[in-house]
């Protein structure tokens, strides 16, 4: 079953979403790349980036994706420390079964997949 995702360009609201990205265990690890490698693939594909203003310089831009088959998680593909890093935001409410973090990297595998063309699954921690 292929998921559709939709790119979303509204800013991320840290008080509402727990967010997790592929550095703290939890996801999956998307392909090595350059963040401006992984920009330019994802602007060619998916047009411009949010870009962000943040105060310690770690993350540059980043595109917000959806997909109403995994209600409420935000997907998160950006720029950390100038590799491309990925991840996931969860209504802070929102309990973590086993069932639902599978269900989340397999989202996560899916947005990887078709963002950057690959035929591979990236690794699952």
């Amino acid at each position: 079953m292929a998921l559709v995702f939709q790119l979303t360009k509204k800013k991320d609201n840290f008080t509402t979403h727990e967010y997790f990205g592929a550095g703290q265990g939890l996801g999956v690890r998307g392909p090595s790349m350059s963040g401006e490698k992984a920009l330019h693939i994802l602007k060619d594909k998916y047009g411009p980036p949010i870009e962000v203003d943040s105060s310690d310089g770690k993350v540059t831009w980043e595109y917000h994706f959806i997909t109403k088959s995994i209600p409420g998680v935000k997907f998160r593909i950006y720029d950390y420390k100038g590799y491309l890093s990925n991840g996931f935001g969860i209504p802070k409410k929102m309990e973590l079964t086993q069932e639902k973090v599978a269900r989340i990297n397999h989202g996560m595998i899916s947005l990887l997949r078709e963002a950057f063309s690959l035929d591979y699954y990236p690794q699952v921690r």
